[in-house]
């Protein structure tokens, strides 16, 4: 990964958590709300706050499941500081029990 700026360029030699998470940018939200893979939002502001993480499936209500990924992070900011999200990506279960499937949406803030 190379940094251009403050938002991350994408290149072939990637890690996997970030190919995946450019592919999942053009899915929808309601992909991801499935509470059997218990897929997580995590986002970490450019503010001074923790990590915050929330099921995907309990964000369906204010996130509408037809938005894609990339439509959805264009307002993410902050609940704690109203900072814009710096890290944002999802979590969930894999296949391999005890491990976490990762895919990195956002690194860096959009302008």
């Amino acid at each position: 990964m190379r940094l251009d700026g403050e938002v991350f360029e994408m290149t072939e030699e990637d890690p996997e958590p970030v190919r995946r998470g450019r592919e999942a940018l053009a899915r929808t939200v309601g992909e991801f709300a499935d509470p059997v893979r218990q897929w997580e939002l995590v986002v970490q502001c450019a503010g001074p706050c923790t990590r915050q993480r929330r099921l995907v499936a309990d964000l369906v209500p204010v996130l509408p499941p037809t938005l894609t990924w990339a439509e959805a992070l264009a307002g993410f900011r902050c609940k704690r500081c109203g900072a814009p999200a710096y890290i944002v990506g999802l979590a969930g279960l894999s296949a391999t029990p005890g491990h976490e499937t990762w895919l990195l949406l956002q690194y860096g803030v959009r302008t």
